[in-house]
């Protein structure tokens, strides 16, 4: 889903009411509307399992308009990122600004290949657009450790926690 500039915090909070302890967003009564019910969790789930929001005729994602209706316009160049990983769980202390490649970095998915040409497993990763590991290892362990130890280096020196 391409990402939509979000209506501003004041328009979105006479739509919703967040329910800070659940992470969810409800409508709120709104005249003239008989599709939203009032008070209804707002939205439905995509199929990446993101809650999305449709207003006015836009598609949002919910942990977006969570994070703009809390604490303002998300700035350029930045992104919603779940700490958990998990989409689904839009509490505010588990979303954060981060930049996209923090926010590649926080995904489930391993740097971690198999390279059939050399018959090794390969451990790749990049940040910001440089080659930070490029290794190749007899196992898949041996490559996802050390995969695992670039990421904890290259994150502990920038004080961001992953995962």
């Amino acid at each position: 889903m391409k990402s939509s500039a979000l209506p501003d915090q004041n328009y979105l909070n006479t739509l919703f009411k967040y329910d800070i302890e659940q992470g969810t967003l409800h409508w709120l009564p709104q005249p003239g509307r008989k599709c939203n019910s009032v008070r209804s969790r707002a939205g439905c789930f995509s199929t990446k399992g993101y809650r999305v929001i449709r207003i006015d005729n836009c598609l949002y994602k919910e942990h977006r308009i969570i994070w703009v209706m809390n604490n303002g316009p998300i700035p350029d160049g930045l992104v919603v990122d779940h700490i958990d990983r998990n989409p689904s769980n839009n509490k505010l202390d588990n979303l954060r600004l981060v930049s996209s490649s923090i926010n590649n970095m926080n995904r489930n998915s391993k740097g971690v290949s198999y390279d059939k040409a050399r018959d090794k497993w390969k451990a790749q990763l990049v940040f910001e657009g440089k080659q930070v590991l490029n290794k190749r290892f007899n196992s898949y362990e041996e490559a996802a450790d050390a995969y695992d130890a670039a990421k904890l280096s290259l994150f502990s020196n920038i004080n961001i926690k992953l995962f």
